[in-house]
């Protein structure tokens, strides 16, 4: 979403045929995306969300306790978007190998989809990894457990590798997700560089 998109509609020129409640949910999707650009241009604070929007700073508070909780909602949409489409992904294909370039590839264009939020959730919660680096490591790990039965990796150091594919996967992602905010031309073969990286990682 671009700033142009951020703003609300000039007084009088709601469309007349929404509802309230319709207007409300637009109003607050607005703030959220708000809120995930400003996090990004590092000026994490109700003022920049409101200039962004274009709306008061009351308007901010209707719907969000401070920033903070504000910035947990855009995080936990982000990382339920991404447990939907690497869910689909692992149920798409079985073998393992095109399994995990499907994975890797949900994973990617889950990102681009809304990538200020992705950055929200790729940021440092003083875990070993981020909040969405953690939900693309639950789902490797069960892609991980079908590939051992299936003898294209084996178990030693699981624990270990795991981590390391997070984390180079985590890195990739921040690449992605900082182009796709910045409209800039997407990575060629993204998802299939990162599953053949994954593979030398994991095997």
């Amino acid at each position: 979403m671009d700033a142009s998109s951020l703003l609300a509609p000039a007084r009088g020129r709601y469309d007349r045929r929404s509802t309230p409640e319709e207007r409300l949910r637009a109003q607050r999707w607005r703030l959220m995306h708000a809120v995930a650009l400003a996090f990004v241009e590092r000026e994490p604070s109700v003022s920049r969300v409101a200039a962004l929007a274009r709306v008061g700073r009351a308007s901010f508070y209707e719907f969000f306790d401070d920033f903070e909780h504000a910035l947990a909602i855009v995080r936990s949409l982000s990382i339920d978007a991404l447990d939907r489409a690497l869910d689909a992904a692992l149920i798409r294909e079985r073998a393992p190998v095109a399994a995990l370039r499907s994975l890797t590839q949900a994973f990617l264009e889950s990102l681009q989809r809304w990538p200020e939020a992705a950055l929200v959730a790729l940021a440092s919660d003083g875990e070993e990894t981020s909040p969405l680096g953690r939900c693309f490591e639950r789902a490797l790990r069960r892609w991980s457990a079908s590939s051992q039965s299936a003898g294209l990796i084996t178990p030693q150091g699981d624990s270990e590798r795991l981590l390391l594919a997070t984390g180079a996967a985590e890195a990739f992602a921040r690449r992605v997700a900082l182009r796709a905010a910045a409209r800039a031309p997407e990575v060629v073969d993204a998802g299939k560089q990162l599953a053949d990286a994954l593979l030398r990682v994991l095997r």
